[in-house]
């Protein structure tokens, strides 16, 4: 036996040791469960052949793993690793020796209880492609290694405590490839990156304490000055409510997104409550967190509403899907996205929904909100707007790839999608994976549309299938 595939299940207490007894196992995929305790201690020792192990959103605790050579993939995330002042980030010192894991190019460490610096024995994890160390509790400066690394090609630190200058070499030089967000002290990296400059080192750095303070409970003169009187050249998108600007706040360089509420559109206010009532309690690694609520006046004694979103980096998603409406005016050059990038998208989104699902139980959105979901992934996949002019006379982009399925799925593919990809037959396979879970999210009739849920595990066991193939 060289696969065992456990995931989604309800399967508690440790994680048997007899799996170590299969010696020609080479993946091993347990996430989603719910086991506990620490890790068989001589797995790695055990499993030589392993090569993809996945135990993600599990309950583990302690220090992870001895020697295993011919690892390629390593996900631990969500889990409660790193509980134990001994176990803070040492383990990866047996990790990384270059003896160890040389074989090592993807490693998900997000979401666990990691403590102080970046380890510096990640230097020896040579092969390194993809590193998520998000939602964490790391300190400290970047390590300028990370710049120096050949191989590696994504990096997520997002959501830890990191503060420092950011690194302008490397993957770094790739803002669609880097996720900093979340770490409140960085600053200077490349002019993309949006961060505040870096102070000399002669300067006093204001309190973080006060920093918090001072972002909490911003003014009206504040949210002016920070939007440059909400100028249309701030303006980054406009709904139903109200329009959304970024600013930045004058008093400490803090970037921002400020959704102003238009008061005379009959149900902003009432929009405004329900937001501040649930968006400020929601907190979730896949959704825009908002920083605070305002409510007042204006200089004129009108009523003032308005929302101070975390600001991203990166722009929208409609950007990145149509970037001929929607160029990089720093480097003067389209967005585009890869297959690996838009599926890692997808399953971002898809997470971030079936968290909001589970919070509201009304069956009749949920369906909505599913068959939006599917019509988005449809639209990653094949670059078309479900608007285009071309879907008309009964075609719909829902149909246009039905119909299409499975042989002619390259045909309606976005040609971008393959950039920086080889190997054709994995990419037709992952293809016609995702416009599956798309067509079947988005079915005209609700009851049979897949659910959340089960579109979060397919779309996660096709990046499984596509990870394990793609070398």
């Amino acid at each position: 036996m060289n696969t065992i595939f456990l995931q989604n299940n309800s399967f508690t207490d440790p994680i048997p040791q007899e799996l170590g007894h299969l010696v020609q196992l080479q993946t091993l995929i347990l996430g989603n469960n719910s086991f506990s305790g620490t890790l068989p201690p001589n797995i790695g020792l055990t499993l030589p052949n392993l090569d993809f192990f996945d135990i993600r959103d599990n309950r583990l605790s302690g220090p992870i793993l001895a020697s295993m050579p011919n690892l390629r993939v390593l996900s631990v995330r969500e889990n409660g690793l790193g509980n134990d002042e001994d176990d803070d980030m040492s383990f990866l010192y047996t990790l990384s020796n270059s003896s160890n894991c040389e074989s090592l190019e993807y490693l998900y460490l997000d979401g666990n209880l990691f403590q102080g610096p970046i380890s510096e024995s990640l230097r020896s994890l040579r092969a390194l492609q993809d590193l998520n160390l998000s939602h964490n509790n790391l300190t400290g400066q970047i390590p300028k290694f990370l710049g120096d690394s050949k191989l590696l090609q994504s990096l997520d630190l997002s959501f830890n405590d990191l503060e420092g200058e950011v690194p302008m070499h490397g993957v770094f030089e790739n803002t669609s490839a880097v996720s900093i967000s979340g770490n409140k002290n960085l600053c200077g990296g490349v002019l993309q990156l949006n961060l505040p400059k870096c102070r000399s080192k002669s300067t006093k750095p204001e309190s973080s304490t006060k920093l918090a303070l001072i972002v909490a409970i911003p003014s009206y003169k504040d949210l002016l000055q920070a939007t440059n009187g909400f100028s249309s050249d701030n303006l980054i998108g406009a709904g139903s409510f109200g329009s959304v600007y970024k600013g930045v706040f004058t008093f400490d360089g803090v970037i921002v997104a400020v959704k102003v509420f238009n008061l005379l559109r009959e149900g902003a206010s009432k929009s405004f409550m329900r937001e501040c009532s649930s968006l400020l309690r929601i907190r979730h690694r896949y959704l825009v967190k908002v920083l605070c609520a305002y409510a007042g006046v204006d200089f004129q004694g009108n009523d003032f509403k308005a929302l101070v979103y975390e600001f991203m980096m990166n722009g929208s998603l409609e950007e990145w899907l149509h970037p001929i409406h929607a160029l990089d005016q720093e480097v003067h050059k389209p967005k585009n996205l890869n297959l690996i990038q838009s599926l890692n998208i997808a399953i971002d989104v898809a997470n971030a929904l079936d968290y909001l699902h589970k919070l509201c139980w009304i069956e009749k959105h949920r369906r909505l909100c599913c068959s939006s979901y599917g019509i988005l992934l449809l639209e990653m996949i094949t670059g078309k707007r479900p608007t285009d002019s071309m879907f008309k006379d009964g075609l719909e982009l829902h149909s246009f790839v039905k119909m299409a399925l499975p042989d002619r799925v390259v045909d309606v593919a976005d040609p971008k999608l393959m950039i920086e990809v080889d190997q054709a037959d994995q990419i037709v396979e992952c293809l016609i994976s995702i416009c599956e879970i798309g067509v079947f999210c988005s079915e005209n009739v609700a009851r049979e549309r897949m659910d959340i849920s089960s579109a979060v595990a397919e779309l996660n066991q096709t990046k499984v299938n596509f990870l394990g193939r793609h070398g």
